[in-house]
């Protein structure tokens, strides 16, 4: 139900009509219905579910896609290994382009398991999707804004017969879309990156470029219209590439039509860097980003444990809690001494290689910005949720040295960390270094 519930949802935000696109009058309407499932779920969306639209008056599917597991390094997902990467952690260290285009380079129209090599995959997106598809565009299009101008030229019989060749491809690569055997797809828009970087090299225009210019605007306008129709057809895997692509050439929408145009004596866009090589520095990155310590029942994050211990403080009667005893008395003069200032959060992120630390980043108001280390990890799945957030922190407290850094102060906190409470914040908004009296 939540799948119709969420497109009339969209439909109102949108000033669309939900019948347009799921009729629920016992017609079939004019629109085609497709569902994408896990294998794990073929009995409930084949049998059951289109049982239930039927009787309620809804149209049934066209068509049920049906994918298998995703496993990586050829083993279950595993919190231990980091290699339980949810989407947000995988974004802040790799373009989604990358992982877009390994997906679909492995699968097939089959509900065969997929694997995420990761070794695999910094080869694989290295070497087809920046060396040899985007290298078309990168060595040609940098190559033409700095030496010709910008200009696109003609293409005397050699470039037309490889762009030809590109376009003769494009029943081929549309069956293999249209029967889900995006890898087949991309294997044939490899081996005409192939053709267009063996004509580049043959032709080449580095070193032509030195003596006959026109020579040279005829080669790279060949392979920069190869290169325009191998984005076309990788727009339904990386549809943003596609976009760049396209405001390279100056246009505003593709079509899969869009193949039958030439690209002749017009103007270049400024070259936008399509893909960029990855470094398996990141994936390491993102790998010790993912990674876990075993919690006392099972393998957990740190954001799954903070979650579970505050639902515990929450539940837990208030009696439960054990207050620590007084610590002893001291003069109202080592009172004075301290001096509570307010702080404005300005970023607020974990620690690499610790299980406990937050790296605080205030402004301080006229003491300037202050970094500051707080072991209260625990108790905050989202650290950049306290980003703007104000909180009173020790300001003379001496700087203290850390193998993580130096650390500026003390942030105020009440409670155990990641087992409840949370960092103490005026009442009411004040200036960042308002001292606390």
């Amino acid at each position: 139900i939540g799948y119709i519930a969420s497109l009339k949802n969209w439909c109102e935000k949108n000033g669309k009509n939900v019948e347009d696109y799921w009729p629920s009058d016992g017609t079939e309407g004019d629109v085609e219905l497709y569902h994408f499932i896990g294998k794990d779920i073929i009995r409930f969306h084949c049998l059951f579910w289109p049982g239930m639209l039927h009787t309620a008056g809804f149209k049934g599917p066209n068509k049920v896609f049906v994918h298998g597991f995703l496993t990586v390094n050829g083993e279950k997902m595993s919190k231990s290994k980091g290699t339980f990467v949810n989407a947000r952690t995988y974004l802040n260290h790799l373009p989604p382009e990358a992982l877009r285009y390994y997906y679909a380079a492995k699968l097939g129209g089959t509900t065969d398991d997929m694997d995420l090599n990761l070794a695999d995959f910094v080869q694989r997106v290295n070497s087809d999707l920046v060396g040899k598809i985007t290298n078309i565009a990168s060595r040609g299009g940098q190559m033409l804004q700095k030496k010709l101008e910008g200009r696109l030229g003609t293409m005397d019989e050699e470039g037309a017969a490889l762009v030809a060749k590109c376009r003769d491809a494009s029943e081929t690569i549309a069956k293999h879309y249209e029967a889900r055997r995006f890898n087949m797809a991309l294997v044939e828009i490899c081996r005409l990156a192939d053709a267009a970087n063996e004509y580049f090299d043959r032709r080449e225009p580095w070193k032509t470029v030195k003596v006959d210019a026109d020579a040279t605007r005829v080669t790279l306008t060949a392979a920069l219209n190869a290169f325009r129709i191998m984005a076309i057809y990788l727009k339904p895997v990386l549809p943003a590439y596609a976009d760049k692509a396209m405001k390279l050439f100056g246009e505003t929408e593709w079509t899969w039509d869009s193949i039958n145009v030439a690209c002749e004596n017009c103007a270049l866009g400024e070259y936008e860097y399509l893909a960029s090589r990855i470094d398996g520095k990141q994936v390491e990155a993102m790998i010790a980003a993912a990674m876990v310590n075993p919690g006392d029942s099972g393998e957990v994050s740190h954001e799954s444990r903070a979650s579970k211990n505050k639902a515990k403080a929450e539940s837990a009667p208030a009696t439960s809690v054990e207050v620590p005893a007084l610590k002893p008395e001291i003069a109202f003069g080592d009172f004075e001494k301290v001096d509570l200032r307010v702080g404005k959060v300005l970023s607020c992120e974990t620690v690499p290689k610790s299980s406990k630390l937050l790296k605080f980043e205030l402004d301080a108001g006229s003491l300037g910005k202050r970094t500051i280390f707080s072991g209260i990890r625990g108790s905050y799945a989202d650290p950049a949720a306290l980003v703007g957030k104000e909180v009173l922190f020790v300001a003379n407290l001496a700087p203290r040295k850390m193998s993580v850094g130096v650390s500026e102060g003390m942030i105020l906190y009440a409670g155990e960390p990641g087992i409840s409470g949370g960092v103490l914040s005026p009442l009411d908004s004040a200036l960042a270094g308002t001292p606390v009296t």
